[in-house]
């Protein structure tokens, strides 16, 4: 399986979402098919790239979010536990050196709401002299707004790849599975270690399932 010249970092919280069996499925054609890493599971990335000291720090601040989550969301509207899809993403131009494709998401305003201050609950309890939303910002336009883009991420490659993840594949593999645009329901929180290590390194170090 290729290397990703690209590393991910730092503690990051993932929505788990609805996950009817196509979308693990297509996953796991872009992974054999191609030789890809595998992705560990369907997620969309909530926070990204807190610094803690050790697991159980980490662990502490992510249940705070986790607990605010689920409240806020069994008294707020339906919708605010929905992610609709708003199109299929193939990012052949390599801007974070690598190639990936994915579900492009909308959240409801509630829902951004909430991203916003459990932004500032995770990354306030931890070490971060940057914050960032997600795995496409980066510490040179860190002084900008944030913008959270919710996405279901289908597969990374490397840029050197001329026979992987090209935009007609992602196309017909994606196009074989309509169903892939229906929307996600969240169904929980989990805690992730992705400190400096490859897609095959990456760590659950805690989860929440909500009711």
């Amino acid at each position: 399986m290729p290397t990703l010249p690209f590393k991910f970092s730092g503690y990051t919280v993932w929505l788990s979402v609805s996950e009817p069996s196509y979308v693990r499925e297509v996953m796991d054609v872009f992974q054999t098919s191609l030789s890809l890493s595998r992705i560990p599971e369907p997620h969309v990335t909530f926070l990204y790239g807190a610094k803690f000291g050790s697991d159980s720090e980490a662990s502490e601040a992510f249940r705070n979010v986790a607990t605010a989550v689920d409240g806020a969301l069994g008294e707020g509207e339906e919708e605010d536990r929905k992610l609709k899809p708003t199109g299929i993403i193939a990012d052949i131009d390599g801007l974070m050196e690598m190639t990936w494709a994915e579900i492009s998401l909308k959240a409801s305003n509630g829902l951004t709401a909430l991203q916003s201050e459990a932004k500032d609950t995770f990354f306030g309890a931890s070490t971060s002299a940057v914050v960032t939303d997600d795995e496409n910002d980066s510490d040179e336009d860190s002084k900008a707004p944030n913008m959270w883009r919710p996405h279901l991420s289908l597969a990374y490659d490397t840029i050197s790849s001329s026979t992987g993840l090209t935009l007609d594949r992602v196309l017909t593999e994606t196009g074989k599975r309509p169903g892939l645009v229906e929307e996600r329901r969240i169904t929980g929180m989990s805690l992730w270690d992705m400190h400096g290590l490859t897609v095959d390194e990456w760590r659950k170090v805690d989860e929440v399932m909500f009711e």
